[in-house]
């Protein structure tokens, strides 16, 4: 879904796109620096597929770069799925996540006056961690008429993840960022598997 957002927004943005024209009434990329050298920082939105995602902070200097990403949600469980049977007390499930992207820009380019786009590498260093409800069936019959069942709070369940790829940024009217980057996730307890990444931030 997210992967989905995020393309609806891009395709968007390029329909759009056209009708911008640079300071001089003309599209034209020339004599322009890549807008992560002009402007160094952007705040926003990023999320990955296996790390999850929230607020997010980036800032270049030269062909280098570094990317910060926190997110996390908490809420009570009975009381938010309505579980009146619930034998014990409510108890709160939670999630958090924090993310850094190190970066290494390989190749930069001005399409024109109004769309920018960098080609770089990165590598991910990540934790995460949750606390999740837990089924309980006190006699093992899992008869969901009965009174012997009901969810409580599972234990704390960290994990820690790196990852390396590709990604590219587009940059639309000089300020837009959308990064997308994709490749490969290693998570502890181990757990492979190919991810995507991508959100939208401001650059400034």
């Amino acid at each position: 879904m997210k992967a989905r957002t995020t393309l609806v927004v891009l395709a968007v943005c390029l329909l759009i796109a056209p009708l911008a024209v640079s300071a001089e009434g003309r599209d034209s990329s020339a004599d322009l620096v890549s807008p992560a050298v002009e402007f160094p920082n952007a705040a926003g939105a990023f999320g990955s597929t296996m790390l999850g995602g929230g607020l997010s902070w980036q800032h270049w200097s030269g062909s280098l770069g570094i990317a910060v990403t926190a997110g996390g949600m908490a809420y009570p469980y009975a009381m938010y799925y309505g579980i009146a049977e619930a034998t014990t007390a409510d108890f709160t499930v939670w999630n958090y996540n924090v993310q850094v992207d190190l970066m290494y820009r390989l190749y930069a380019s001005n399409i024109w006056y109004w769309l920018s786009g960098d080609l770089y590498a990165f590598a991910t260093l990540a934790h995460k961690g949750s606390v999740d409800a837990v089924f309980v069936d006190e006699d093992g019959d899992y008869d969901t008429t009965t009174d012997d069942q009901y969810y409580v709070a599972g234990a704390y369940s960290p994990i820690f993840a790196v990852g390396i790829g590709i990604g590219y940024e587009f940059v639309l009217f000089r300020h837009f960022s959308i990064p997308l980057q994709f490749g490969y996730t290693v998570e502890y307890p181990l757990y492979v598997d190919f991810s995507f990444s991508g959100g939208l931030r401001y650059r400034f």
